[in-house]
């Protein structure tokens, strides 16, 4: 994901010029709902976005840090 980063930023695009992508990235786990890993990512995106923007963000470095939390989220709460 990083390197797709990069190679975002370096590109020049006809219409618009030059561009940067924030990305927030999480591990897919067997037995881990969907929706609970697109919010794991989405977290991950939102801290890409919020701390400079242009960056790749991965969730459990975010965890790691104690700078997310963890909240599974399952079939009946959605």
């Amino acid at each position: 994901m990083e390197r797709f980063r990069v190679s975002v930023e370096r590109t020049t695009f006809p219409q618009v010029g030059t561009m940067t992508v924030s990305l927030g990235v999480t591990q897919m786990v067997r037995g881990i709902f969907i929706a609970t890993l697109l919010d794991y990512a989405d977290q991950a995106l939102y801290h890409s976005k919020h701390n400079g923007r242009n960056q790749t963000t991965f969730f459990e470095d975010l965890l790691e840090q104690g700078l997310v939390k963890t909240e599974e989220i399952t079939l009946g709460d959605i």
